[in-house]
């Protein structure tokens, strides 16, 4: 082979190949085209705690080029995903992509999908502060379903309502739904569903559900603006320019000194009740609810009629006093034969949780604590300084709800009393019983006084106390894990984990904050 033939060859072979591999960088970085064949997406409303649970069910079709990830939005940060499986039930990874302004997992799948394929992905979530206040008696969500750069052939949503909510007491959007039944797969809830099909790329839908506030005993409350900041502001406004003009008048006379200036900012909340301070002081959900009961016996709006095996009160209609909003919704628990309906009861504790958040904003909670703390030291100092038995029962009686607030009572009352002396127990005290001396009829005119040891007198205070507690409601731990929600940040993982079913299981989709509230939600994708 001549020189000149070496050379033409070898120049062949150079564009040759530049020509091939071009042609493959292009196949290999040819866009990637995909369609949705289905988007379907379940939510169930959990009740304690203002969160929902998320189930998606995603199929995707590859149209051109190839995919190995799914990228999938979700409504906030505050997400727990339960898991992640292909079609085959097979567990898949995933990676939180979220950032400060979205919020998504990217899932990885077992192998690459090219053109002619598809790959199906089922995810449950529980995603935290979705439920929130919609009016005075309504609470409710929405949810717009992840939006695709791509055609949405089959979209469906299904919401499934908290236990107890009848057909005439929601509200839908898009209204009317398409369907509304009572599922027996789901305790027989109320099931709202939509479906839709063949959506544009990037088609935008909410939907929503809103629903009395008494079948959930926790909501979010979308906060106002906190008038106090603008009062704060608008004054070292105002405290600034006095200073100047102050300077600025005796600055002839006077050399010259750089003002300083201090705004305090809101201390302790003041005004609270012992029943709300308890709140601020993180008591026992029963020992609150059992405050709340005194409160009410104290106003002589109801009276006890037995108290074993279970507590049973009877409402005094004939008197009417002014009661507190926390102290109306306990008398309207009351059942007609005297039990308490625990579902009102746990709605009461969570509005009263409610009203007091709101009546600390702008206020220091430390402080709060501190400062109720002193008030029922204050208490407890009036007890022990009286100066007879008598007196210090008397000052018991008068302070009681901010005596048992202490989380050392029971040691405090049978430190108080002399053993060796006697107490006379009054028809008055509304609060004691289970000893010789029983809560008489509002209207009794009763003056009956009994004598008790002041020694038996203190165990009895403490053994009422434990009793009363403990026969509110059948069973407390169940109860007490109604009312207590899960810690927002640190979110709970989804409850429903063999949710299956056809006609409207889940896909990518996300929420937004309320129902009124503009949705600031995730879109999806694919990807290499």
């Amino acid at each position: 082979m001549t020189k000149k033939q070496v050379i033409f060859f070898s120049l062949f072979l150079l564009v040759s190949s530049l020509i091939f591999s071009n042609y493959g960088l292009k196949i290999h970085t040819q866009d990637i085209q995909y369609h949705v064949d289905k988007e379907w997406a379940k939510i169930w409303v959990n009740t304690n705690d203002g969160s929902i649970d998320l189930f998606y069910d995603i199929t995707i079709s590859c149209d051109q080029g190839s995919f190995s990830t799914i990228t999938i939005g979700m409504p906030n940060r505050y997400f727990n995903v339960g898991w992640v499986r292909d079609q085959l039930g097979s567990s898949l990874n995933y990676e939180d992509i979220s950032s400060e302004d979205y919020s998504g997992i990217k899932v990885f799948l077992d192998q690459s999908v090219f053109s002619g394929e598809d790959a199906t992905v089922t995810l449950l979530v529980r995603v935290d502060e979705m439920v929130w206040e919609h009016n005075e008696t309504y609470v409710g969500l929405a949810f717009i379903p992840t939006w695709w750069d791509a055609q949405i052939t089959d979209l469906r949503v299904t919401i499934v309502l908290p236990e107890g909510v009848k057909e005439n007491e929601f509200g839908c959007k898009p209204d009317p739904c398409d369907n509304y039944f009572f599922d027996p797969s789901e305790e027989n809830k109320l099931v709202l569903y939509w479906e839709r099909y063949n959506l544009s790329p990037n088609t935008k839908i909410e939907f929503g559900a809103s629903f009395p506030k008494e079948y959930v005993t926790f909501y979010n409350i979308e906060e106002a603006f906190p008038f106090w900041i603008l009062i704060v502001v608008i004054g070292s406004i105002f405290l600034i320019v006095l200073i100047v003009v102050f300077f600025v008048i005796r600055r002839r006379r006077f050399p010259y000194e750089k003002p300083k200036l201090s705004v305090e900012a809101l201390g302790p909340r003041r005004g609270l009740t012992a029943v709300e301070a308890g709140m601020v002081l993180d008591l026992k959900p029963m020992k609150i609810l059992t405050m709340m009961l005194f409160g009410v016996l104290l106003k002589k709006a109801v009276w006890v009629e037995t108290v074993k095996p279970r507590f049973k009160l009877r409402v005094f209609r004939e008197n009417k006093p002014e009661l507190r909003s926390y102290e109306k919704e306990f008398v309207k628990a009351i059942k007609p034969g005297g039990l308490l309906d625990e579902r009102k009861l746990a709605k009461t504790f969570a509005n009263l949780r409610n009203e007091v958040d709101v009546k600390l904003r702008g206020y220091s909670r430390q402080d709060t604590v501190n400062y109720y703390k002193s008030i029922v030291e204050k208490a407890w100092n009036q007890v022990t300084q009286a100066d007879t038995p008598q007196l210090k029962a008397g000052n018991f009686d008068e302070n009681l709800l901010w005596l048992i607030s202490d989380e050392d009572y029971e040691e405090k009352i049978k430190s108080v009393f002399d053993p060796t002396s006697t107490i006379l127990l009054r028809p008055s005290w509304h609060w004691y019983w289970y000893g010789w001396h029983f809560p008489t009829h509002p209207g009794s005119k009763t003056t009956d006084i009994d004598v008790m040891p002041a020694v038996e007198f203190a165990d009895s205070v403490v053994s009422m106390f434990e009793q009363t507690s403990s026969r509110l409601v059948a069973d407390i731990d169940k109860f007490v894990n109604k009312l207590i929600p899960q810690q927002t940040r640190q979110t709970a993982k989804p409850i429903h984990h063999r949710a299956t079913c056809a006609c409207a299981c889940a896909s990518c989709a996300c929420a937004c904050a309320c129902v009124s509230c503009a949705c600031a939600c995730a879109g999806g994708g694919v990807g290499r």
